[in-house]
C-alpha cells in the first residue's frame, strides 16, 4: 500500500519521496500481510511522507531585494 513519488523543484531539479501507510483505522500499519480483515466498511489512512533531497535541491526560492529609501 506504499507508493514512491518524485518530487520536482522549480528549477527542475528531482528528489526522490514515499508514501509509506502508518495506521489503517486506528491500528498501527507494520506489513501488509498483518491486515487480512475484511472491513466491510470505509477506514481512515494516515500515511508517513518523506524525500531524500540532493545536496543542491531547494524547495524554495528566496529573493531578497534591497529597499533603498
Amino acid at each position: 500500500m506504499g507508493f514512491d513519488m518524485l518530487v520536482r523543484n522549480t528549477e527542475g531539479k528531482v528528489a526522490l519521496g514515499f508514501y509509506r501507510p502508518q495506521f489503517v483505522g486506528d491500528v498501527l500499519y507494520v506489513q501488509q500481510d498483518e491486515l487480512k480483515s475484511n472491513h466491510s466498511r470505509m477506514l481512515n489512512m494516515s500515511y508517513r511522507i518523506g524525500f531524500t533531497p540532493p545536496p543542491d535541491f531547494s524547495l524554495v526560492t528566496v529573493i531578497i531585494e534591497h529597499v533603498h529609501e
